[in-house]
């Protein structure tokens, strides 16, 4: 990013103007969509009881909100996919991010992917 910065015709900009070029930037934390999105996918939610309960060390809690997610969320989800409409999920954690979507295969694509599937436990880990 610094480089880009060094680069950019605003730091030449701030320059002229005898203020310290932008070299950096930081991004930090997380924080609630205040209201849903609506998208090429539908609606964008961000559930936050699985966060809030890991940050509490409430394990309990945490659990409760899978179960909700499964019986909310993530079913309204497969319902819409197997009524053949497009859907996406991403899954955030602290240092990853992971994105499934449907997609049309063809057989190619069915068949390598057969080989190379990833066992979902693989992909929360990796968040």
């Amino acid at each position: 990013m610094q480089m880009l910065l060094y680069t950019h015709p605003l730091n030449d900009e701030r320059v002229s103007q005898r203020l310290l070029p932008v070299n950096s930037f930081w991004l930090s934390g997380s924080g609630a969509l205040t209201q849903p999105l609506h998208g090429t996918y539908g609606i964008t939610t961000e559930p936050r009881p699985l966060a809030q309960a890991v940050f509490n060390d409430d394990w309990n809690a945490y659990a409760q909100a899978w179960d909700a997610l499964d019986a909310g969320d993530v079913a309204a989800l497969l319902q819409r996919q197997n009524a053949g409409t497009r859907v996406r999920l991403t899954l955030c954690g602290e240092s990853n991010a992971h994105t499934f979507e449907t997609s049309t295969q063809g057989l190619r694509s069915r068949i390598s992917s057969l080989f190379s599937k990833k066992r979902p436990l693989d992909a929360l880990l990796e968040l």
